[in-house]
């Protein structure tokens, strides 16, 4: 498609979404992701990151996480090219969203430059696939569970919260920086996202206007003070993306 053609169709005129999870680990974004597939009739595509911790029995290395990045990307360029161009409505939902890599790269290992590469890819797809990020944030207000290898404890739980907060997926970019924030447990989650789905599918032009919950966050900002840093790293040793 040419230059003139993209400026025929900017983000905020886009009639059809994808769907991407954020929040950190144990918040209920699989449950609800796989739910909201079912309700919309759509794909769904998995975590990277789980199946290279599965297969790898160990968390990614600062040097792996391009790669990590690069795979859920090509997983949802994947599918996306399968769907048909003039579908409206969310098309695919994606658990978690791209952005979470760059969110985990940050906590885990203090780097900041891949949220610049998430966010190149992330608009890549869109531009390519002329769609609309819609980002689903996923609260800490379930009970913590563990899960082997893949979680690391309530404490990084409420760590990576606070980084979406402060690092909001595609910030300032029209059409793409709606985030909803949610609460409670799996059923008011799959109601409300239920509703602000089928009216972004009636009013497109709704997601050229971002939601800040500006109470929301300052009921969650005190975790910023009491959360401590995480004591140790789980990255340990491997050599590549199994």
């Amino acid at each position: 498609m040419t230059q003139d053609q993209w400026s025929n169709n900017p983000a905020k005129a886009r009639k059809r979404s994808v769907i991407a999870m954020l929040g950190g680990e144990c918040t209920g974004k699989t449950s609800l992701a796989q739910a909201l597939s079912v309700d919309f009739k759509i794909g769904y595509i998995p975590e990277v990151l789980r199946d290279f911790v599965d297969q790898c029995q160990r968390s990614p290395r600062m040097e792996e996480q391009d790669a990590i990045l690069l795979a859920q990307c090509d997983a949802i360029g994947e599918a996306l090219s399968e769907l048909d161009p003039g579908a409206t409505g969310p098309i695919l939902i994606c658990d978690p969203s791209p952005w979470m890599t760059a969110i985990y790269s940050r906590q885990y290992f203090g780097d900041q430059a891949m949220f610049a590469k998430a966010r190149a890819l992330m608009l890549a797809l869109a531009n390519a696939h002329q769609f609309n990020w819609f980002h689903l944030h996923c609260a800490d207000d379930i009970v913590w569970r563990a899960d082997g290898l893949q979680r690391d404890g309530p404490s990084h739980r409420a760590n990576s919260l606070a980084l979406i907060e402060q690092y909001p997926p595609l910030r300032g970019i029209a059409g793409h920086d709606r985030v909803e924030f949610l609460q409670g447990g799996l059923d008011e989650r799959r109601r409300v996202s239920q509703c602000r789905l089928d009216d972004l599918a009636k009013r497109p032009e709704c997601l050229g206007a971002p939601v800040i919950n500006a109470e929301i966050i300052a009921m969650h900002s005190w975790r910023r003070k009491q959360t401590a840093k995480p004591d140790k790293s789980p990255i340990d040793s491997c050599t590549r993306i199994c």
